[in-house]
């Protein structure tokens, strides 16, 4: 096993540096320039200068780069062009903020997509069936900020159940944090439920059809042993890839949400950044989410080895 995580963590580090290169170049290449954001556009041409002397802007890109990476890894993001402040304490409390909403919908997202694709997967062809294939349906295809409009219409304006927008941090007040969570994060989730769903019904129909699932029912093993030790546990297997995927979609979709309902986030951040060509904190902030997306993606793959040990016995050949 450990030779097993050890070659997870191994293929990781390349795409961390790869992908890096890829960020560097792509931010840099967003039209505009930080010292003319900075200084205005009645600043004359020697104070651009002067400020790009200033923030390290007219030295190569290259050497840009590995000023950026030898600060990485002393674990030091920079300072904000703008505010001129440690942008790891900008960044800190806003990545808190969105992790907080991503795992909220993460975990929305698995309940309901799980649940629903077991459920029709295991009565497959009834009316109950086609109720949640259409229901699923409709869940892909709705746009996150017209349900979010739907949500706010209905829970906060509607019935004052909840409220519109807001953020209260966990340690603050439990309960109105909650509150606050609730309807960005269902929003977020709901729409991922629907592709799990999907994916999760077609992969328990084909588990169903295999012949130890057969075998274990025609012996009379309980049909709930049969459901939770022999279905599910392998129909997982292939649900694990997708759960890898939408990670990535839940922190992009991340950006759209949490400025509808007014979310203190490093999405709302990112876009702020941009505007300022603020490059610190856009490298920040891209950085950090592809680090979390990453390490995910490593802990599916150990997630793998746990359902399926061949893939353990793969690594020790």
């Amino acid at each position: 096993m450990f030779r097993f995580v050890i070659s997870r963590v191994g293929r990781g580090i390349p795409v961390l540096l790869i992908a890096s290169v890829a960020l560097f170049a792509l931010i840099r290449a967003i039209p505009g320039d930080p010292a003319l954001a900075l200084g205005g556009p009645d600043a004359s041409p020697e104070t651009i200068a002067a400020l790009r002397e200033t923030l390290a802007l007219d030295a190569p890109l290259w050497q840009q780069y590995l000023t950026w990476m030898g600060q990485l890894v002393q674990f030091d993001l920079g300072t904000s062009l703008i505010s001129k402040q440690p942008v790891i304490e900008l960044v800190g409390y806003r990545f808190s903020a969105t992790l907080a909403l991503v795992l909220a919908a993460l975990f929305i997202a698995i309940v309901v997509g799980v649940g629903l694709g077991v459920l029709a997967g295991l009565r497959r062809g009834t009316v109950l069936d086609n109720i949640l294939s259409a229901l699923t349906a409709t869940m892909m295809g709705i746009a996150p900020f017209w349900l979010g409009y739907l949500l706010i219409l209905l829970f906060a304006v509607t019935l004052g159940w909840l409220p519109s927008g807001g953020y209260v941090p966990f340690a603050e007040d439990p309960g109105r944090a909650l509150q606050t969570l609730a309807l960005p994060a269902l929003c977020l989730g709901i729409t991922q439920a629907g592709v799990l769903a999907r994916f999760t019904r077609a992969s328990v129909v084909e588990v169903r059809e295999e012949l130890y699932v057969t075998t274990a029912a025609s012996k009379g093993v309980d049909p709930s042993r049969v459901v939770f030790s022999h279905i599910l546990r392998n129909a997982l297997i292939p649900i694990l890839t997708i759960f890898a995927i939408q990670i990535g979609n839940l922190l992009g979709g991340a950006v759209v949400i949490e400025s509808m309902f007014s979310w203190p986030g490093v999405g709302r951040q990112l876009l702020e950044a941009v505007s300022a060509r603020d490059y610190p904190v856009i490298q920040a902030i891209l950085m950090l989410s592809l680090v979390v997306f990453v390490v995910l993606n490593i802990l599916t793959d150990l997630l793998y080895g746990v359902f399926d040990p061949r893939l353990r016995s793969e690594v020790k050949a």
